[in-house]
């Protein structure tokens, strides 16, 4: 996820009239199905989905889907949506039982030839969704999604844009590109800190329990 530090660095990089939302998502599989979708939070102005029926997610157990969908579910249906757990069996989404409030059209996954690789289902990305923020059992953000104002009203297949973009990206990775391996040895000592925690807690309990049987 994206830590205060990586909030400050990101910041850093942005201009006054530069914005910038973090939100959350996870690859879940739909209907005790092998067909895995993205489940985002909605944002609130950045990269909103395009409504194509029904209404935005309001409450916890709303989602809107992918609208290629829409042949296959109707508004209110239910819907299941299960995502695997992580190393300490948490899972991102806050219930598995959702109801479909509205079909939606993402600006950022615009094509269903090749969604991309999934870390649930079959491996392959099959649809998209959105929940609201409630929906997830998350504190820390894992997407930063950045909107530059010098590249408003540019032609986003034009030179200019893409100079400009690339000098963004640039900015960003002479942060991200030695936090990894920062992050990797700050969870490394949070895991080890858990680990001697339980220790602790097993060597006392033993303790406890010698001294009951030397008493009986």
């Amino acid at each position: 996820g994206l830590n205060d530090d990586d909030k400050k660095a990101i910041t850093d990089t942005l201009n006054n009239d530069d914005k910038v939302e973090y939100g959350y998502f996870t690859d879940a599989t739909i209907n005790k199905t092998s067909d895995s979708f993205r489940v985002f939070s909605l944002t609130n102005k950045i990269s909103q989905p395009e409504l194509i029926d029904g209404y935005l997610p309001k409450e916890q157990d709303d989602i809107a889907l992918d609208d290629s969908y829409q042949g296959q579910y109707k508004l209110g249906d239910k819907v299941t949506f299960t995502d695997k757990a992580n190393v300490n069996d948490d899972t991102l989404l806050r219930q598995t039982s959702f109801t479909i409030t509205g079909f939606v059209r993402s600006p950022e996954l615009l094509s269903h030839v090749n969604m991309g690789q999934s870390t649930n289902g079959t491996g392959i990305l099959k649809g998209y969704a959105f929940a609201t923020e409630q929906a997830f059992d998350q504190t820390t953000p894992v997407i930063a999604r950045i909107s530059y104002h010098d590249l408003r009203g540019l032609d986003a297949y034009g030179n200019d844009y893409d100079s400009k973009l690339q000098k963004h990206k640039n900015q960003l990775a002479k942060f991200f590109d030695s936090r990894g391996q920062k992050r990797l040895v700050q969870i490394k000592a949070d895991g080890q800190q858990t680990i001697d925690d339980q220790q602790a807690q097993l060597t006392q309990g033993q303790h406890e329990l010698d001294q009951t049987k030397q008493q009986i």
